[in-house]
């Protein structure tokens, strides 16, 4: 989920739309840094190969 929107007025309503970003196989984070070979974020990478 990218992005949630909630407006209130007359009547209430709710937005969801959908992430464009990839998302990392272990945080599940949707983050612009996913490497699509590892399918794992920087900061995620960082961690398993420390």
């Amino acid at each position: 989920m990218a992005e949630v929107a909630l407006t209130a007025g007359d009547s209430e309503a709710l937005t969801v739309e959908k992430a464009d970003l990839a998302k990392c196989a272990r945080c599940w984070r949707h983050l612009p840094d996913v490497n699509t070979e590892t399918q794992l974020c920087g900061r995620c990478d960082t961690v398993l190969h420390e």
